[in-house]
């Protein structure tokens, strides 16, 4: 049988090696392939069946963003896959063919956060997609200490490709704490956005949750989720003033962030989920002298908003699909980037077979 049928990488001068999408310094793409041998100490290798192209990954494309970042790297780190090689190390923990995703931090299981199990916050943490190479590619080494959630059964690349944006909208869910009746706001109806009205639909049907657009094809997402909206290009956006207990800003654009200030009400909670790319200054009496405002800050989510996440999708798969607005692959990767689809929402990877 040839490696190609049994579904492993190819060898090329002993090393095991795949095809994988490198960016090489800003606006620097290409093809390569890549050398993933792993060590004894590796939970094994991972099939990649799709990636999500994330806001951040655009980020590190234009090189525009705030992280202090080496390139050579391999992107991606919303991974989606199939176990194909187990080492010892992990045989009681997962079998090959299951599906799993990869959280996008490698805690260092050291620092205080980390003994406290909150692995989300570890500040020594290596990270799939910069430090680590990411999901990017045909297949991808599972470094030891990586944490990792199977689904509970088989669901279609589209939909393990939403995993890390569900987790990140139940995390955003979790942090609002919104009680029955309480109205929230989205600010920013990307792909999170619209992973927590979908989410909110079906779990938390008793809150009166908003969305902010202007877009049509968006509105009748959220009107057939039961959710409401505000068209952002009308005079209704005047009227926002005080009127939302909670506000979850998931764009990270300074006009969204100024106008959740303004939208929400005294004593509200405020998320801050969206990542700038620069820095934001803004008039911090908002928070405290006006309003007293509870700011509420988050990015990567809990081992148990991904648990959520896994058995959401494997229970809502049909009705998730429509956040999956382009799918990419090695040949057309970089069109992820750019903005000439009018209905776009989610990109995601799906890695072709070997030439």
């Amino acid at each position: 049988m040839s490696l190609r049928a049994y579904g492993i990488c190819k060898i090329v001068d002993c090393e095991r090696t795949v095809k994988a999408i490198v960016l090489e310094g800003p606006l620097q793409v290409s093809t390569q392939e890549i050398d993933i041998s792993s060590t004894k100490d590796d939970l094994g290798i991972l099939k990649i069946l799709s990636t999500g192209i994330c806001a951040a990954d655009g980020y590190l494309y234009s090189g525009n963003h705030p992280w202090n970042i080496d390139y050579p790297i391999v992107p991606g780190h919303e991974i989606f896959g199939e176990i194909s090689e187990v080492n010892s190390s992990a045989k009681n923990r997962f079998q090959v063919g299951d599906q799993v995703t990869a959280q996008v931090l490698i805690p260092c299981y050291k620092c205080e956060q980390c003994l406290e199990n909150r692995f989300n916050l570890c500040i020594r943490a290596c990270h799939f997609g910069s430090c680590e190479r990411g999901g990017f590619a045909q297949f991808m080494r599972i470094p030891s200490g990586a944490r990792i959630h199977k689904f509970e059964k088989k669901v279609e690349v589209e939909v393990g490709a939403l995993v890390e944006n569900f987790a990140n909208a139940f995390y955003c869910l979790h942090l609002a704490n919104a009680s029955p009746g309480e109205r929230v706001l989205i600010l920013g109806l990307g792909s999170i956005g619209m992973s927590i009205a979908h989410i909110a639909s079906r779990r938390f049907p008793q809150l009166e949750l908003w969305g902010l657009t202007s877009r049509a094809w968006k509105k009748s997402m959220f009107e057939r989720l039961g959710v409401g909206y505000i068209d952002e290009s009308s005079e209704l956006r005047a009227e926002l003033r005080n009127s939302f207990d909670v506000v979850i800003e998931c764009s990270g654009f300074d006009e969204n962030l100024e106008l959740g200030l303004e939208a929400i009400k005294p004593g509200g909670r405020f998320v801050q989920y969206g990542v700038f790319r620069n820095k934001v200054y803004i008039d911090f009496n908002m928070f405290a002298e006006f309003k007293s405002i509870n700011l509420i800050g988050g990015h990567l989510a809990s081992d148990e908003a991904f648990e959520n996440a896994t058995q959401f999708l494997s229970q809502n798969a049909n009705s998730v699909r429509e956040v999956v607005t382009q799918i990419v692959s090695f040949k057309n990767f970089a069109s992820a980037f750019k903005s000439n689809q009018k209905q776009k929402i989610k990109s995601i990877f799906v890695p072709e077979g070997v030439d």
